[in-house]
Order: C-alpha cells, then sequence, then structure tokens
C-alpha cells in the first residue's frame, strides 16, 4: 500500500520529522504483525492491542507536534552580515538587528569573514550592509569569502536577501564589492526582495536607500526620528605642530575636544564622525579617554582658491577654540590593539600618525609589548607634538625601534617605502614572530604605496591571508 502525501514532504516545514514519526510507528506494527500467534490467544489479542497503541502514537506524533524546520532561521528570522573597513558598514548593520528586533523578528548578526556558503544556504532571509575600499575591493575582513565564496556561483535558491552597498562617490568603483556581492547573489539563485541601497559613506543625505531596505524587511519605523546620533562637543585646543622657524598653514594640527556631557568610551582604531553641514568627516582618534579628551590630528587642506577644505575649516580655522560642533564616536573593532604578546608594526605618515599614537597609548598602557614604528613627514618637527611623543617614547624603551623618512628639508630625503625596503630582512623576521601590521594614512598615499611594497615582497596571496586573519590592518582614508 501506497502512502500519498497531500505535499510533498520537502515542501512542508517539519514535514519530513512528521513523515519519519508516522513510518516508524508504521515499521513498528509492521514487527508486532510478524511476530503475532495465529491461535487467537491472550497473548495474541495483547500484541494486537501494541500495535493499535503504536500506531495510535506515531499518528499522533505526526499530526499534533510542532513542525521542526530544516533551517536554522525557522522563526523567519533574519542573518543580519556585514562587511566593514572602517566600522560604518558593522555600525549599520548594528542598527538592523536592533530595529528587526524591535519589530519582533530574531536577526543574527555576523561578519561576512565568519561565514560561507554553507551557512548562506541554510538561511531563508539576510541583510548584507557591505562596505568597499580601494578600487572595488572587499574590506580586509571579507577577502577571504570574496577570494573563495565568491569564486563561482552556489546553490542559495532558498534565500530571500536585501542589500546594502557603501562607498566613497569620489572613486570610480563606487559601491564596487556591493554590487559584486549582489551579482554573485543571484547568480546563486538568491531572490532580492527590493532593489539595492546605495550609500554615499561622507553623505548622510544619501541614506534615503537606508531606510527602505529598513522599512522593507521590518516594516515602517513609526517612532520619532533619531537623528544622526551626534552629540555636542566643544574645541578645547588647537596647536600647530612646527617643521620651521616660520609657521606653515598645511602643518600639522592637534584638536583637542571635550563633551559637554560625560566623557564617553572609545577605544583604539574608534572614529570620530564630524557633523560638517549636511556632510561628515571622519578623523581616527590619536587619544583614550584616560587622557581626560578627544584628540584628532589633522592636515589642514584647501581649495585651489585658497578657502580651507570643509572639516579642516571647521577644526583649525583660527579662532576654532571654544567652537560648539557634533561628534559622533564609532566603533572599530577591527582597529583594535593586539594583544602584548603579538608585535606589532606601525607604519605611516602625516596625519596617520593619530591612529599610530593612539594603538602605541593603548599598548603602554596595557604594558608595553614589542612595537617597531616607521613613520613619515614633509620635515622634521621643531616642537612640541606626535613626532616628540615618538622620540620621547622611544627614547623611554616603549617603542623599541623608531625609523623616520622625511621627503623634503636639508637632510636625508626619503619615504616610507624607502625605509621599509631597506629592512625586508627584519619585516621578515618580524612576521615570523606572529607581528601585526597596521598601516594609517592616506589611501592613495601611504596606503597604496605601503601595501604595493608588501606585495612586491611577501606575495599577494599572503597579504590577502594576513589582511583575512586581521594581522595585517588598514586604517587609511
Amino acid at each position: 500500500m501506497t502512502l500519498a502525501l497531500p505535499v510533498p514532504a520537502d515542501r512542508l516545514p517539519g514535514a519530513r520529522f512528521r513523515v519519519a514519526a508516522l513510518g516508524a510507528g508504521m515499521l513498528a506494527v509492521a514487527g508486532l504483525c510478524l511476530v503475532l500467534p495465529a491461535d487467537g490467544s491472550a497473548a495474541a489479542r495483547a500484541l494486537e492491542a501494541g500495535a493499535a497503541v503504536a500506531l495510535y502514537l506515531a499518528f499522533c506524533c505526526a499530526v499534533l507536534l510542532p513542525g521542526r524546520s530544516e533551517r536554522s532561521d525557522g522563526d523567519g528570522g533574519w542573518l543580519v552580515v556585514h562587511a566593514s573597513q572602517t566600522g560604518t558598514a558593522a555600525d549599520l548593520a548594528a542598527q538592523a538587528a536592533s530595529r528587526l528586533a524591535a519589530a519582533g523578528l530574531s536577526a543574527r548578526l555576523v561578519p561576512l569573514g565568519e561565514i560561507g556558503v554553507a551557512d548562506l544556504a541554510v538561511a531563508r532571509r539576510a541583510l548584507f550592509v557591505v562596505a568597499t575600499t580601494g578600487e572595488g575591493e572587499p574590506p580586509d575582513p571579507a577577502i577571504r569569502f570574496h577570494r573563495t565564496a565568491m569564486a563561482a556561483p552556489a546553490d542559495l535558491s532558498g534565500l530571500d536577501y536585501a542589500l546594502v552597498a557603501l562607498g566613497d562617490s569620489d572613486y570610480p568603483a563606487f559601491c564596487g564589492f556591493g554590487r559584486a556581492l549582489d551579482s554573485w547573489l543571484q547568480a546563486s539563485g538568491a531572490r532580492p526582495l527590493t532593489e539595492r541601497a546605495e550609500i554615499d559613506a561622507m553623505m548622510p543625505a544619501s541614506r534615503t536607500g537606508w531606510t527602505r531596505v529598513l522599512d522593507r524587511i521590518a516594516g515602517p519605523d513609526i517612532s520619532p526620528p533619531a537623528g544622526d546620533g551626534s552629540a555636542p562637543w566643544r574645541i578645547d585646543r588647537v596647536a600647530r605642530q612646527s617643521t620651521g622657524p616660520m609657521p606653515d598653514r598645511e602643518d600639522l594640527a592637534l584638536v583637542r575636544l571635550v563633551p559637554e556631557g560625560p566623557l564617553p568610551d572609545w577605544g583604539a582604531g574608534d572614529v570620530a564622525e564630524i557633523s560638517v553641514g549636511d556632510s561628515r568627516r571622519d578623523y581616527t582618534i590619536a587619544s583614550l579617554p584616560a587622557e581626560g579628551g578627544l584628540s584628532l590630528v589633522v592636515r589642514p587642506a584647501f581649495h585651489p582658491d585658497g578657502s580651507p577644505g570643509l572639516g579642516t575649516g571647521l577644526l583649525t580655522a583660527t579662532g576654532a577654540a571654544g567652537r560648539r560642533i557634533g561628534l559622533r564616536i564609532r566603533a572599530n573593532p577591527h582597529l583594535r590593539c593586539p594583544p602584548l604578546d603579538r608585535p606589532m608594526l606601525l607604519i605611516g605618515a602625516g596625519s596617520g600618525i593619530a591612529g599610530i599614537r593612539a594603538q602605541l597609548a593603548a599598548r603602554i598602557a596595557a604594558g608595553g609589548g614589542a612595537n617597531w614604528v616607521v613613520y613619515g613627514d614633509r620635515l622634521p618637527a621643531t616642537s612640541t607634538g606626535p613626532q616628540a611623543e615618538l622620540l620621547a617614547w622611544h627614547r623611554a624603551g616603549w617603542i623599541g625601534r623608531l625609523d623616520l623618512a622625511f621627503s623634503r628639508g636639508d637632510g636625508e630625503r626619503c619615504r616610507v617605502p624607502d625605509r621599509l625596503r631597506g629592512e625586508a630582512e627584519t619585516l621578515r623576521d618580524w612576521l615570523a614572530r606572529d607581528a601585526v601590521v597596521y598601516v594609517c594614512g592616506g589611501a592613495d598615499g601611504i596606503g597604496a604605496s605601503v601595501h604595493a611594497l608588501l606585495v612586491e615582497m611577501l606575495g599577494e596571496g599572503v597579504l590577502q591571508e594576513m589582511a583575512a586573519r586581521g594581522d595585517y590592518r588598514r586604517d587609511v582614508y
């Protein structure tokens, strides 16, 4: 006899579980029938009764027990996946997870670099919030996923998804990685729930697409607008790091800010978002909360007509001290200070000394560790400031090795890649000791030149694997 089901077992949530229960009961009945005596004795009647009970229990399991989804998110929950270089994508993903939870939907927040195709294949709904770095490249934590999972289409026919791509519209490959991920998901059979949203990370006004995606997956948000999350801060003081007898308008500026309320917490690698009209500017924080204020290192920028740039003008112009500004701290766990048992090579140039300083301050506060700094600027400083602080930390033993490079002036002229190239064997020795490499500065300047040199010295594959493990960290802008 054939048991006909109205719906195929693999199309009903938990159907295979129920069919298995019913089948187990039927097998029990068949086994009892094989041993039933044929004489109508009391033993035979007892076995017949046992068979009836087994069949009844199997029926109850098949009909009454709740279905068991074979997917990890059988409650209709969401997998919220982020790929972040500077923390913006991770921050937005966390906001999305909170919004989904407020709508009564479960959400699991996970970095793209910590999942694989198998995880996506068993998910029913996913939200991807991904940034792009460089020329359309994935953020460092997502390199392995890009190189392996996205090498060929997969079978994601059971996945519905939404995708938010972040980028910088000043670059030709705007949202390049987000677009590539979207194409791969569709080629793998996943179904987009809504059109891809693309956000210019520097322009809050471009986030209307983000709101559209959230409304689509979590329902309209009827709570009052939350604003941009910034709080009022005040510029406490602005000091210039002199590089000659006469002030230069492009000398690095040290800007110290204090909040109007309690001092919040942050860590090395975190970012200060400064509200500038309808846009914002991001700056790597150069200090720790224990210092009593938030410090930035800024290189004043100027337009061709001589007018100051928006962000640097706000922070460093004459009379900036005492100015009230909107500031929000954005966490960036990807760039947290590594454990002290791992040596750290810190590389930077210009205003990238901000990130180097914060990392070193965190390591010194924790006990020191082995630190090697390679830093470059246009000219040696002739006043107190970050350069002088590096020299003092070197004399005190907190920096085991300090290599400086200056591209101008009367002394030896060289750049950071030149200094590193001559230390290839030392670099390999530090990497053999499990060192973390941290680079901070302009993406098109120190970021690109040091990356090219490391590829030349170590190979693209090695560097990609280091980035995926978090051993090669780029704090570039």
